[in-house]
């Protein structure tokens, strides 16, 4: 409540545009940083023999693609229209 008095905005607002920010801005990067955790971090955390055992599906990698392209283009395109 202090920043929302101290910068004169409406609650509302803050609420919008931060919900706007996190589902626009935040969903490419959560895609990336997932596909990486998969593919790069998990596997050097264990032996090779037992990382190929955690090694996921060639499908995750493409939903988690699709997912970055199309919040990208979202993120890109569209939040100037939003905002």
């Amino acid at each position: 409540m202090i920043i929302v008095f101290t910068l004169g905005l409406k609650p509302v607002v803050l609420v919008k545009i931060g919900a706007i920010l996190d589902g626009l801005l935040l969903t490419p990067f959560q895609a990336l940083w997932v596909g990486i955790g998969l593919y790069w971090v998990i596997p050097k955390l264990f032996q090779p023999d037992i990382a190929k055992l955690f090694r996921p599906h060639w499908i995750f990698a493409v939903g988690l693609f699709i997912a970055f392209i199309v919040f990208g283009y979202f993120c890109l395109v569209q939040i100037s229209s939003v905002l």
